[in-house]
């Protein structure tokens, strides 16, 4: 059981994942909103987002030397207030390169302080038993106040006239919500203790070295990549529907939020159960990958013209690849490194697999504007064959583990 002191904290650190990451699903919930709104092609739309993972993943590799520098709670708070302040200026509609800018700030502050220090107090909370339960619990209550904030953001969209107006009322209301979600958390987050910090954070090079030629490292770094790009792939499955079938706003902005958010509450509690009950997330992140590119095939070769079936392709789709993200990382703990080195092997873990934010949606962007006709199939085909690959290094990751005891 999770003790009601650390449910807290994992509430706040889930409101505040939902909204510091809201600069990068905004693509996902309010596409079409920003291509217009902005005045962009799906290509510079795709500059953008690889703006932003290419300082997201160079900002990882600098995780563990703010989170040996810097007590965790800080780097909670501190970055929540900077996103909060570029969501703000962003609201200004300024330049094509400013947006840029702005984009790339968020995504080095996500990397460099947010991410490494919400995976470190999420991991010491509880016990290695029930890990599941933890990091279910979080993507539950990330998934809750998704839901609600992406139900209002909707709301501020219909009451708009113009795109423009649409998208800046957007980035004012995702930046005072995330101001608000810092004082949350300074509050909240007060008597977070920094376990790591008993156990030694000096490692020298053949430390390091030790992680980066870790083949159970690497079997973890294929597995959390290609649930990435799978979870990546829920930017396209919105404008593949409208695309198709030409279905009308509120039936896209309702299959959005359950897609995004209400799909995440049921998957993620059952993708931590099934983790816990296994005692493996690598055996789970196989299912997941098993059951996704199946769903893929069908949704793609089977039912390509069928409007209903194609839907709730989609939300299966969504339900496997968040169940999966919602344990990926938790793969970690399957690999035999030491808890000592638990942030060098994040930054080096996420350094590499979070690498699609930099060629991912800049690759589909330009498959999309090139290839009008078949263009979406390619890219959803494009995933599953990453996935295959992510089923093979999770079974191999699983062989590893047994033949190791």
């Amino acid at each position: 059981m999770i003790k009601h002191k650390d449910k807290l904290v994992i509430t706040s650190i889930a409101a505040g994942y939902n909204l510091i990451y809201n600069l990068y699903v905004m693509k996902a919930l309010y596409y079409s909103t920003m291509i217009e709104g902005l005045h962009l092609t799906h290509y510079q739309l795709g500059r953008i987002y690889s703006m932003y993972g290419i300082l997201a993943m160079f900002s990882y590799l600098c995780g563990a030397f703010f989170l040996k520098k810097f007590q965790s709670k800080k780097l909670i708070y501190i970055p929540l207030m900077i996103t909060s302040f570029v969501s703000l200026f962003l609201a200004s509609l300024p330049s094509y390169t400013l947006i840029l800018l702005m984009f790339g700030i968020a995504g080095f502050t996500v990397g460099a302080t947010f991410y490494p220090a919400y995976l470190s107090i999420l991991h010491n909370t509880g016990n290695p038993e029930n890990q599941g339960k933890v990091f279910s619990t979080f993507f539950f209550m990330n998934s809750i106040f998704g839901s609600i904030f992406s139900i209002i953001g909707f709301k501020i969209i219909s009451l708009m006239n113009n795109s423009e107006s649409q998208i800046r009322f957007l980035f004012l209301f995702y930046g005072i919500l995330t101001f608000i979600s810092a004082i949350f958390s300074i509050i909240t987050l007060k008597d977070i203790k920094d376990t790591e910090k008993d156990e030694g954070k000096k490692f020298d090079k053949k430390q390091i070295m030790a992680v980066v030629k870790n083949k159970n490292i690497f079997l973890t770094i294929i597995v959390v990549f290609a649930n990435y790009v799978a979870v990546a792939n829920f930017t396209y499955i919105l404008p593949y529907l409208s695309y198709n079938f030409n279905l009308p706003d509120y039936v896209l902005n309702t299959i959005s939020v359950v897609r995004m958010y209400l799909i995440i509450i049921i998957a993620a509690p059952i993708a931590g159960s099934i983790t816990d009950k296994l005692q493996s997330s690598a055996k789970l992140m196989r299912i997941s990958f098993i059951l996704y590119i199946a769903t893929i095939f069908i949704m793609v070769f089977i039912f390509p013209r069928n409007p209903i079936m194609t839907i709730i392709c989609s939300i299966m789709i969504c339900f496997f690849a968040y169940g999966g993200k919602s344990m990926a990382l938790i793969t970690i703990d399957e690999t035999g490194i030491s808890r000592k080195l638990y942030g060098v092997a994040i930054s080096y873990i996420s350094f590499v697999a979070y690498s699609p934010d930099v060629f991912y949606f800049s690759l589909s962007g330009w498959i999309l504007d090139n290839c009008k006709t078949y263009g979406y199939s390619i890219v959803f085909v494009m995933s599953a064959v990453i996935s295959l690959i992510g089923l093979i290094a999770s079974s191999l990751l699983i062989k590893r583990k047994y033949k190791s005891q």
